[in-house]
């Protein structure tokens, strides 16, 4: 799963929703954050645990054997993440958290 975070320049991890962050977060134990945006929102979850060196390759590995890790990520990095896991032809789910 993809967690997708606004860049800073679109209000970055203050115009999130927490509840759906907080609900994929919940029943995940390997979290990665790619962007400063990503690592402040899940801050504000209290969670600190996280990958954020590696974390596409990690991520890539995980689903290799078996795991279903979560990948939160500021907007402009999606496409290089997403490239990548197609790439090595890995399904995943987008969810947008900016708040509607």
């Amino acid at each position: 799963t993809v967690l997708k975070v606004p860049g800073i320049e679109r209000g970055g991890s203050r115009t999130i929703a927490i509840e759906p962050l907080k609900k994929q977060i919940s029943h995940q134990g390997l979290v990665g954050a790619i962007g400063i945006e990503a690592v402040v929102a899940l801050r504000k979850l209290g969670i600190s645990n996280v990958y954020v060196y590696g974390v596409t390759g990690a991520a890539i590995e995980a689903v290799k054997t078996g795991l279903c890790p979560v990948i939160v990520c500021v907007d402009n990095e999606i496409p290089a993440l997403t490239r990548k896991l197609g790439e090595e032809n890995i399904d995943y789910e987008t969810i947008d958290l900016r708040q509607s």
